[in-house]
This record gives C-alpha cells, sequence and structure tokens, in this order.
C-alpha cells in the first residue's frame, strides 16, 4: 500500500488520550502536536497512564501508539498489572482514535489497512517492548493473539528505530 500524496499534507496528526479513574471518562485530542496541556495535569503526570500516537508515513502508513507500562506509582500499580491493563484496553484506545478521526478514515481507507505499533515503555525488560497489532480494522477488535506478529517482515526493526 503506497502512500497517498494527500494523505502527507495532512500530517503530522496526533493523538492524546488520557483518562480519569474517578470518572472513567476519556479525554481524546486530535492535532498534528501532542496535547501538552492534557499532559501536563498533575494527575497524568502522577498515574502516567496517557496514551499517545502519531501517524508515520515510510513506504507505507502506519499507526505508532505509546504507552508508559513502568510509569505512576509503582505502588498503586505494578507494571505486571499495566501492561495487562494497557494490553487490555488498546483495542477501545484504537476505536476511539477511529472514532474521533472517522472524517479522516473515510477519506483515505488505505489507513485502515494500516499496520498498528504498540510500544510498551517499562524499565522492566519483560515488559519494554514494541508490538505489531496487525492492521488498524483487526487491532480494533478485541482478539489479539490473532493480529499479534502479522506484520511483514522487517518492519519490527524499523517500528523500533522510529520510536
Amino acid at each position: 500500500m503506497s502512500v497517498d500524496a494527500s494523505l502527507t499534507k495532512l500530517l503530522p496528526r496526533t493523538y492524546t488520550l488520557t483518562h480519569s479513574d474517578w470518572t472513567g471518562q476519556l479525554l481524546l485530542s486530535v492535532g498534528p502536536f501532542y496535547n501538552e496541556r492534557q499532559l501536563g495535569h498533575w494527575y497524568t503526570r502522577f498515574m502516567r497512564d496517557e496514551i499517545v500516537a502519531e501517524w508515520k508515513l515510510n513506504r507505507q502508513a502506519s499507526l505508532h501508539v505509546h504507552c508508559h507500562v513502568s510509569g505512576g506509582h509503582c505502588l498503586l500499580a505494578p507494571a505486571a498489572l499495566r501492561n495487562r491493563i494497557f494490553e487490555r484496553e488498546m483495542p477501545l484506545v484504537l476505536q476511539a482514535i477511529c472514532y474521533a478521526d472517522e472524517k479522516l478514515l473515510a477519506n483515505h481507507p488505505e489507513l485502515d489497512r494500516s499496520n498498528v505499533w504498540v510500544r510498551f515503555h517499562s524499565d522492566n525488560p519483560k515488559y519494554n517492548r514494541a508490538d505489531c497489532w496487525g492492521s488498524l480494522s483487526d487491532a480494533t477488535n478485541s482478539v489479539r493473539s490473532a493480529n499479534l506478529g502479522s506484520c511483514e517482515s522487517g518492519a519490527l526493526a524499523s517500528a523500533l528505530r522510529e520510536s
């Protein structure tokens, strides 16, 4: 899938997602840059439960998602628990991105077939990794195991260099 020239005019395209444990509400910002004001809130800085994502273009478009598995206060949520939560909730995060950017996806249906790379940042080598979740349309489903690793060979090294 080659990159549509009209898509390059829309980039950079980033997503900043935060949530409140108190209200359960998600807040998603879409724009050319990450929403620093949203990321700078004391609660977000303390918990480090934000998720940021951006479209990257090489020969193909791909969505790169970042989350902090070792973030936040370790007594509130150890890395193993945070890892499990981020993995479980990632389809919802991707669905929210698709909903928020439905016009972009309608105008560029090739993005639905783009690979999604999720970069789990952690101090613990066990959880510090980049996983390919397959295409955006597949990654929004809750069945992750069938999608994991379905990206073309050589793409992992490229994604890790770009993260």
